[in-house]
C-alpha cells in the first residue's frame, strides 16, 4: 500500500513536475512575446519622438513665418491706410479743379460770346480806319500838293 501510496504520489508528482514545466514554457514564451511587444513599442515610441523632433521644427517655422507675415499684414495696413488717404485728398483735389475747370470753361464761353458780340464792331472800326487812312492819305497828298503851290508861287511872286 505504501508502494502504491508512493507510487501515487509520485505519478502525482510528475504530473505536478510537467504542469509546472508547461507552465514555465508557457510564461517564457509569454516573457519572450511580451518583450517583442516591448521592443516593438521602443520602435514605435522612437519613431513617434523622431516625427514629433520634425513636428516641433516645422512648428518654429511656421511661427516664425506666421509673425513674418503678421509684419507684412501690418505693413500692408499701413500701405492702405496711407493710400486710402492720398486717394481721399486727391479725389478732394480732383474735386476742386474739376470745379475750377467749370468756372474756367464759363469764363471761356463768356470771352467767345463776348468776342462774337465785338467782332461785328471790330470789323466796322476796322473799316472806318481803313476810310480815314484813305482820306487823310488823299487829305496828305492834297495838302503836300497845297503846299508844293503856295511855295511855287510865292516864289514866283517874289521878285
Amino acid at each position: 500500500m505504501l508502494l502504491l501510496l508512493v507510487q501515487i504520489v509520485g505519478f502525482e508528482v510528475v504530473e505536478v513536475i510537467v504542469d509546472v514545466q508547461n507552465c514555465l514554457q508557457r510564461l517564457q514564451e509569454y516573457n519572450t512575446s511580451l518583450q517583442q511587444y516591448n521592443s516593438k513599442l521602443q520602435s514605435e515610441l522612437n519613431q513617434t519622438n523622431e516625427i514629433f523632433k520634425n513636428v516641433e521644427k516645422e512648428k518654429v517655422v511656421v511661427l516664425e513665418n506666421l509673425s513674418s507675415l503678421r509684419g507684412h499684414c501690418t505693413s500692408l495696413q499701413d500701405q492702405l491706410t496711407t493710400t486710402k488717404e492720398t486717394n481721399n485728398e486727391t479725389m478732394k483735389l480732383k474735386e476742386v479743379l474739376e470745379s475750377e475747370i467749370g468756372c474756367l470753361r464759363l469764363d471761356l464761353q463768356q470771352v467767345r460770346d463776348e468776342r462774337e458780340r465785338l467782332l461785328p464792331q471790330v470789323q466796322n472800326l476796322l473799316a472806318e480806319v481803313s476810310k480815314y487812312k484813305d482820306w487823310t492819305g488823299k487829305l496828305a497828298t492834297g495838302f503836300q500838293g497845297h503846299c508844293v503851290n503856295n511855295i511855287y508861287w510865292k516864289s514866283i511872286s517874289t521878285p
